[in-house]
């Protein structure tokens, strides 16, 4: 039954519509049965016009778990494909393969910042946050996240500041905590959220636990 399926969906990439198209790439991962003949289809389906069907693709090829040379491959091309979507998407199905790198870290950042989809920030700020990868350039992220219009977001931003924070060396983490400070002073910091909460809130909570909580609270 199940070869059945697989035989009907790596079709319908090749469907003349491209919402067929799409839901076959969206289903093809959702199924987790990574054979060479579904990923051979879901690799070329980088070089599709349709941006969805590009953007599913990258998303599928992630779910499957596979790590071989042309999957890896197929993913980094599209790290510098002419959508920020199917970037960022990209660049998460090859932080969940386990591939990190200064170009994958910069794609999320990105996203965190930029993505019009309040999910695609929060996605991106959780990655980093998994990613430990805590230099400055993902602090200052976090820290500009904080006045995110999304209160997910700002809670991510605020656990991922706080962990991130305490893996940081000495002198950046008093660096760090100057700056939490100087949000909690600044009037850039007064943009409040669904609930009411300002910005300058959520960097005294990121402050409060780099100092003396463990983030599992949020």
């Amino acid at each position: 039954m199940w070869a059945k399926v697989r035989e009907a969906l790596v079709s319908a990439l090749h469907d003349p519509q491209g919402d067929v198209r799409i839901r076959a790439a969206a289903i093809l991962g959702q199924l987790g049965q990574a054979t060479p003949e579904v990923l051979e289809t879901l690799i070329s389906s980088i070089r599709e016009p349709e941006i969805d069907v590009r953007m599913r693709a990258a998303v599928s090829l992630g779910q499957l778990g596979q790590t071989t040379p042309q999957v890896l491959a197929a993913l980094i091309d599209l790290l510098h494909d002419s959508e920020g979507d199917v970037r960022y998407y990209a660049a998460r199905s090859l932080g969940l393969l386990g591939q990190i790198s200064p170009e994958i870290v910069s794609e999320l950042r990105n996203a965190a910042s930029n993505s019009t989809s309040w999910g695609v920030r929060l996605d991106s700020v959780r990655l980093l946050n998994r990613f430990n990868q805590s230099d400055e350039r993902i602090i200052d992220t976090l820290q500009s996240g904080l006045k995110d219009e999304d209160q997910m977001v700002r809670m991510a931003c605020t656990q991922a500041l706080a962990q991130l924070g305490r893996k940081l060396g000495e002198k950046q983490r008093q660096k760090l905590e100057v700056e939490l400070v100087q949000a909690i002073q600044s009037t850039d910091f007064e943009q409040k959220d669904i609930v009411n909460m300002s910005a300058r809130e959520y960097a005294y909570d990121a402050l409060w636990l780099l100092l003396v909580g463990d983030g599992s609270e949020l």
